[in-house]
């Protein structure tokens, strides 16, 4: 379908009217591509393939940016001076008690070197039914030990049980036994995940330690073989 606006006036700060804000708010919520550059894209296609999840759409707006794509890329930036890349991408289900499948999903993996800037549009765990998004990134922030840690990771799970249903709002879903399920499932996720943060951030803690190490004896033997040095400090 075609949805078309005419004549619309613009009022002050109008999200709705800024193509820019538009794109990547329909990056994130909606079932369109990934980038025909992105080098995960066919893997984590074929499992959504696997797993039921329909087709992307192709979606233009008038910004003159061609098709808008999925709001991952390979690379991002983590400082002005430096980027990093994903590395890895993960799939797992989870099914409740009965052996039903709740909902199944991919993780991509990468140095973890700290929080995602939320103007990437890009971080979070999160939840989709028919592959259109329902909240936003932080829907499942809580299911972590320390909340600030869900804008470390991206990915997305779909939900595939259909007693889990989103609530009139779409910014959470009905709370019900397959849903708390679910959560509790998340749960050892983000639990995975977060020991895996703190894993790769003390690994870079022993490594600055080890650099700082080897640049104090460097400095110490360049200094051992001036003759000013006291042969005592030798």
């Amino acid at each position: 379908f075609e949805v078309e606006l005419c004549k619309v006036v613009r009022i002050k700060n109008d999200v709705l009217m800024n193509e820019s804000a538009v794109r990547s708010y329909l990056s994130q919520v909606v079932p369109v591509p990934f980038s025909r550059d992105f080098k995960f894209a066919d893997e984590i296609n074929t499992w959504l393939f696997d797993h039921g999840v329909k087709q992307p759409v192709s979606i233009e707006i008038n910004d003159g940016d061609g098709l808008i794509l999925n709001r991952v890329t390979n690379s991002f930036p983590i400082s002005q001076n430096a980027t990093d890349e994903f590395r890895e991408v993960e799939f797992f289900e989870h099914k409740d008690s009965d052996g039903v499948l709740l909902a199944s999903g991919w993780i991509l993996h990468h140095a973890y070197c700290g929080a995602f800037s939320r103007k990437l549009g890009m971080a979070g765990l999160r939840l989709r039914v028919g592959d259109i998004q329902v909240g936003d990134e932080t829907i499942t922030a809580g299911l972590f030990k320390e909340s600030r840690f869900s804008s470390w990771v991206v990915g997305d799970i779909h939900i595939h049980h259909k007693k889990i249903v989103p609530n009139g709002r779409r910014d959470d879903f009905e709370q019900n036994g397959k849903y708390a399920e679910l959560q509790d499932e998340l749960k050892l996720l983000a639990t995975r995940l977060t020991a895996l943060i703190r894993q790769r951030s003390n690994q870079r803690v022993r490594l600055r330690k080890t650099h700082q190490q080897l640049t104090n004896a460097s400095a110490w033997f360049e200094a051992s073989r001036s003759p000013r040095m006291p042969a005592l400090v030798k």
